[in-house]
This record gives structure tokens, sequence and C-alpha cells, in this order.
């Protein structure tokens, strides 16, 4: 890896209204501020799943700033064990959109600490029912301006 694709992660937590926990980690590019991709799991997903942590890389060493998330709801307690099966069984679409717009309204607030460039909003990226929740974020805030399901 060269210095130019270099990146750091930061392990974030953000406290949901009702008190539960959203589980983040947060991959960004060496060097200056970088646009925000918020990544999205689909139904029984998680951030560390498959995919997800190599596309989280990937998309950092390329230039962007990359908020890899689980959803509150999910059925884990951050890790990779499905040991959280009572919020598992309430999880709503409603309640998964609201958890990602909450993690675009805290990193927003943050981006100067967070080294955020969000001149042009911010990009969702979800794969299978996250796909969805990020289509119905961007349709309630305009701050996440371009979505790839």
């Amino acid at each position: 890896m060269t210095a130019a694709s270099a990146v750091t992660t930061t392990p974030m937590q953000i406290t949901c209204p009702d008190g539960l926990t959203l589980t983040l980690d947060l991959y960004r590019p060496a060097g200056g501020a970088a646009p925000l991709t918020l990544l999205c799991h689909g139904f029984k997903g998680f951030r560390l799943w498959g995919m997800f942590p190599h596309l989280a890389q990937r998309l950092a060493e390329g230039g962007r700033a990359v908020a890899l998330i689980d959803l509150s709801h999910n059925g884990t307690s951050g890790g990779e064990d499905f040991d959280r099966l009572d919020l598992f069984a309430t999880q709503t679409v409603s309640r998964h959109t609201d958890d990602l717009l909450l993690v675009l309204e805290t990193l927003w607030a943050d981006r100067a600490a967070l080294g955020l460039d969000l001149d042009q909003g911010a990009a969702a990226v979800g794969h299978s029912l996250g796909g969805g929740v990020a289509l119905l974020a961007a349709a309630q805030e305009p701050r996440l301006s371009r979505v790839a399901t």
C-alpha cells in the first residue's frame, strides 16, 4: 500500500433516541478531507459480513470516507454473532431509515473534526434491503444526494 492509499479506521458508536446503540467503522483516506459514503447492510446483515469491510477499504483507498454501519435492530451487538434476536424481531424499514439518517446527522455535525468534505452532500450505498433504506433516507434528506443500490 502506498502512502497515497493509506486508510485509517475509527470505530464509533452513536446513541439512538431510545438509548440503543449504532456501531460503525469510519474508514478515511490519508490526507485532506474526503467525501462521505454511508454503507448500509441488508436484511440479516451486519457491517463485518462478507464484502462490506473490503468494499469500505477499497472506497477509502480511492479517496472516499466510508461509514460502515450496523443498524440498531440488525440482531447483533456489534460483532458477528446474532445475539440480539429480541431487536431483530422488532426491526422495521422505518427504524432502519431513521438509523441511517441519524448516522448522517451525527457525522455531518462533526464533519470538520472527522475530516469529511460534505460540500456536495453525502452518498449512500445499500445492499439488498439496505438499498431500499438508502432510497427512503435520500427521499427525506436532501444532504444525501447520491444513492447506489
